[in-house]
């Protein structure tokens, strides 16, 4: 990807978005949370490269982008994690999943139907690893209401089990299964 950022209308520079840039292309790792960056650079830098890969179509950018935002805790990105559902809804479920946002359980609910079992697996993952917080009462009982509700629907018998770990874990904040340890990067 050809990344052409009018570096004088941000506040980050080429070289940070370069830095940024590798440490996307780097298959394992997780740069983000490690001090490098302050919430403000990361907020433009990994905005910047969300809009340039958004722009050039570029899906392989597109996932890296939306899997670091997710890693980096920070809630403001889930504005374009949400618009990332439709093209990369699996990498986002995981993304919205590590981000405490009411916003990002509804969006996760509303992928539970989704006809790609792989998208409501990770739908499921998201709604039961997401850190609710205080405040976030109401969204973690819907999040539990939708998945009770998917069990009678689900044909999948790994979905299901995956539906009956989230709700333990919602409920108890205790892992029945690996189904919740850290996804892999899909890249």
């Amino acid at each position: 990807m050809l990344l052409l950022i009018p570096v004088a209308a941000r506040a980050v520079d080429q070289e940070t978005i370069d830095r940024f840039i590798f440490l996307l292309q780097q298959p394992e790792g997780n740069p983000w949370g490690d001090g490098t960056f302050d919430d403000t650079m990361l907020l433009e830098g990994l905005g910047a490269i969300y809009t340039q890969a958004v722009a050039d179509e570029d899906d392989v950018m597109l996932r890296r982008v939306v899997w670091a935002m997710g890693e980096t805790g920070i809630v403001a990105f889930v504005p374009s994690i949400i618009e990332s559902l439709e093209p990369e809804p699996v990498v986002a479920c995981y993304a919205l999943g590590k981000l405490a946002s009411e916003d990002g359980v509804y969006a996760l609910m509303g992928m539970l139907d989704n006809e790609d079992m792989q998208v409501r697996d990770a739908a499921v993952w998201g709604l039961g690893s997401l850190p609710y917080q205080t405040g976030m009462e109401q969204a973690r009982e819907d999040a539990l209401a939708a998945l009770n509700a998917r069990i009678p629907l689900e044909e999948e018998t790994w979905v299901l089990e995956d539906i009956s770990a989230a709700i333990m874990f919602i409920e108890t904040g205790i892992a029945a299964t690996e189904a919740f340890a850290e996804p892999i990067d899909s890249d």
